[in-house]
């Protein structure tokens, strides 16, 4: 029984001390658009399909042999601006952009899963976001190596957010929810138990 219940203790220390549990994929989406020299850029588009992205648990889909993996990630906890938290979440929205490399405008859908850096004052649920310069830069760094050259003219879409793990999408282990008091009943209790048993 003591086992037991140091396992669960220690399993929870670490679920708590690890971070916050998020899916993570990326899903890019197009309407092909004939013309001349930008085939190769819909040929890399059509690389980043991943429809498994938008399922409602798209951790089912997880599969090493698949080119695009839904996969769980953990956020960092390092935050590099200030009054700012990770959440997990999704992010989806048509993009304006214009490759420079074939001197084209493209159009497509950016929706990816994963950890978000965002204001403290974010709660948990859905923004519209129009055109928000963070919302370009984010598309822009995420995906600025795809292309050998790319500007990002617009972003019309959504941000949603949650603070649980995995966003609760999948039953089991991941759904607890860890607080500061509960890690201090944690710390306590293991305490209790060590000092019992060691003397």
């Amino acid at each position: 029984m003591d086992t037991q219940l140091t396992v669960t203790i220690l399993l929870s220390l670490i679920k708590y001390v690890s971070g916050l549990k998020c899916m993570e994929c990326l899903h890019l989406e197009h309407t092909y658009v004939q013309s001349n020299g930008s085939d190769h850029i819909y040929h890399i588009l059509d690389g980043y399909r991943n429809p498994q992205c938008l399922s409602k648990n798209p951790l089912q889909y997880s599969n090493p042999s698949q080119q695009s993996l839904v996969r769980e990630t953990v956020c960092t906890g390092v935050l590099n601006q200030p009054n700012t938290v990770q959440k997990c979440g999704y992010m989806s929205g048509e993009v304006n952009s214009f490759i420079t490399s074939v001197q084209r405008a493209v159009k497509f859908t950016f929706y990816e899963r994963n950890c978000f850096q965002v204001p403290k004052t974010m709660e948990d649920r859905c923004y519209t976001r129009k055109r928000l310069a963070e919302d370009m830069n984010y598309v822009f760094h995420r995906l600025y190596s795809l292309f050998g050259g790319f500007k990002v003219d617009s972003f019309d879409g959504s941000l949603c957010l949650c603070s649980s793990n995995l966003c609760d999408a999948v039953s089991g282990v991941y759904q607890t929810k860890c607080s500061f008091v509960t890690l201090i009943i944690h710390v306590i209790l293991c305490c209790c138990f060590l000092k019992n048993r060691f003397g």
